[in-house]
């Protein structure tokens, strides 16, 4: 592995060095209990993670190095040079946590939106607004797929939905997400998984179906707009 050295620092520096062997200063407890603290953020549970993030970018092992470095280096002891390096790392990768996490929850909120707008009232034109220019919906619904314009396939949707319904005598749309199963984000794309509760009236009578919305959404002009939306019953 490639090494070089830190003006500081007796010994060759590398990413073992980093994680396994960097200078032996004691670290206080406040450090320690950052490092501690910086590590969590970064790297939080599975069921929370932002797989694309991580894998996309290797945060993980970015934030393990670096708070592995944070632990190691009391601030009073270590030479200024050092302190700027490590200050500017824990920064930027903040920074990068930050910025992904906010693409994250935007591409959720967007997706909630367009529901909470559904619930209201499914009027194409008004639904727009939170999609791409071009759109593909795929429902259980035929003729199962509806691409076009988002209007055009909005409309479209809407003329089969409503069909299916007078001949299933279904009333009363509704639907409630529930805790996504899955978000990623690279760059301009997103990625979601989405559990559903689809509530209706079949016949004057509550009834209730539960699903899976899977979407990617495309970022335009910073706002995140849906491209692509699927349903699937379970």
């Amino acid at each position: 592995m490639a090494q070089s050295r830190i003006r500081g620092l007796n010994t060759p520096l590398s990413v073992k060095h980093l994680r396994l062997r960097l200078i032996p200063l004691r670290a206080s407890p406040c450090t320690k209990r950052a490092a501690d603290s910086f590590a969590s953020l970064i790297n939080p549970p599975e069921d929370t993670r932002l797989r694309g993030f991580t894998r996309v970018l290797g945060i993980t092992t970015a934030a393990r190095v670096i708070a592995a470095t944070v632990g190691h280096l009391n601030m009073e002891k270590t030479p200024m040079s050092l302190r700027a390096v490590r200050t500017l790392l824990l920064a930027s990768t903040f920074l990068c946590a930050h910025a992904y996490a906010s693409d994250e929850s935007d591409v959720v909120h967007r997706m909630q939106e367009t529901i909470d707008a559904a619930n209201k009232d499914i009027d194409p034109a008004t639904l727009a607004a939170n999609f791409a220019p071009s759109v593909v919906f795929v429902d259980d619904l035929a003729p199962f797929v509806f691409e076009g314009t988002a209007s055009t396939a909005l409309s479209a949707w809407l003329s089969a939905y409503a069909a299916d319904s007078d001949k299933n005598h279904v009333t009363d749309f509704s639907m409630r997400l529930l805790k996504p199963r899955r978000v990623e984000v690279t760059r301009d794309r997103a990625y979601v998984i989405l559990p559903a509760i689809y509530r209706f009236k079949q016949h004057d009578k509550p009834a209730q179906e539960r699903g899976v919305i899977t979407a990617t959404l495309v970022k335009i002009d910073s706002k995140w707009l849906i491209a692509t939306w699927s349903w699937a019953a379970e």
